[in-house]
């Protein structure tokens, strides 16, 4: 028989987890679940107030979803039909376009740009393309996956071209805390905005599948009623948020560690001769003319990133590139040790 793999030594940095946010003392906490309640449905009144007050908002402006990608198949099965206008900055989170292409919709893409290290948004493209027969716009901010960002002054000549149309503007908001900019606020000016939000990455909770939608009232109660599903998120996902949710100094503690090991990861990638790029996210994104085999040599060693090119639309704008999450301390030193071996 060959020689065991032990899995604990292998670095997952494929999927931008916050794998090393929970320490114990919180797990310990999450484990004191309250087994009694399993047998009753789930009730979201207090996780919704909650939030609520988190994020600035009220109870009834917040829909709650099985992870982000429920909140954005939802909007796009409830406010789209085949053969609209609908119009996608490109590239971009890939359930977006899967959403879309489930409905028979092929989207008005607009292509990203790169400009000094950096993917910088088609903003006038984009304010060019709305008319009257546009029925919306999907935004992801910082992009996945490109690690850019949107800037307020962006954000709001969209909104402001959008609003007189009555033309819906969601922009996926997954990694805003690492960006350390949200739009949620903006909802209670623009009715037609809608903010995507999600507990897998500030929150370490991507197992757990919980997300949720911030949009006034009526828009809420339209995708409620198109989703026919009132239990979608279970009790023990409800019982862990409202945990996380009290531990808001800590997170905020962890978001800032990442984004310190971000800049050393960056610096140390660099010294290694490979261009990266600048992201608003918890991970970064690498470009290096023999990426497979880059990846290949990582895979060998322990270390498992992502390829970004498949998600290129055709375009050069991710041709040659990887994905890296940002590792916690203890695993950097490990990629350090491994990387300094390939060539």
């Amino acid at each position: 028989m060959g020689k065991k793999i032990n899995r604990k030594e292998f670095i997952w940095l494929d999927r931008n987890e916050s794998y090393f946010f929970l320490n114990r003392r919180i797990l310990n906490k999450i484990k004191k679940f309250d087994s009694s309640i399993i047998s009753r449905y789930p009730r979201y009144g207090e996780l919704k107030k909650v939030l609520a007050k988190r994020y600035n908002s009220n109870p009834e402006n917040i829909l709650l979803t099985n992870g982000a990608e429920q909140s954005i198949r939802l909007f796009i099965q409830t406010f789209f039909k085949k053969g609209d206008k609908v119009l996608l900055p490109a590239p971009t989170f890939v359930v977006f376009t899967l959403a879309l292409k489930s409905i028979g919709i092929k989207p008005n893409v607009i292509f990203y740009k790169e400009l000094n290290n950096k993917f910088i948004f088609p903003t006038a493209e984009v304010i060019s393309a709305i008319d009257k027969k546009t029925k919306g716009i999907l935004l992801c901010n910082p992009n996945n996956p490109l690690g850019s960002s949107i800037t307020r002054k962006e954000i709001l000549s969209i909104l402001n071209k959008t609003r007189k149309f009555k033309i819906p503007v969601v922009i996926d908001e997954v990694y805003s805390e690492f960006s350390g900019y949200s739009s949620i606020k903006l909802t209670e000016n623009y009715k037609n905005l809608i903010i995507i939000k999600s507990f897998s990455k500030e929150f370490a909770m991507a197992g757990l599948r919980l997300g949720f939608l911030v949009a006034e009232k009526e828009m809420i109660n339209k995708l409620e009623e198109k989703r026919d599903l009132p239990w979608a998120v279970n009790h023990f996902a409800i019982h862990t948020a409202m945990i996380l949710l009290r531990e808001r100094k800590y997170l905020r503690k962890k978001i800032k560690e990442v984004l310190k090991i971000k800049k050393e990861l960056v610096n140390f990638l660099r010294l290694k001769g490979l261009k990266c790029y600048e992201t608003d996210t918890n991970f970064v994104i690498i470009k290096h003319k023999n990426y497979k085999k880059l990846l290949k040599n990582l895979a060998f060693k322990g270390i498992f990133l992502s390829e970004t090119s498949k998600y290129a639309y055709g375009q050069k704008l991710l041709k040659g590139t990887i994905r890296m999450g940002v590792p916690s301390k203890e695993d950097f030193k490990k990629i350090k040790q491994r990387f300094s071996k390939i060539h």
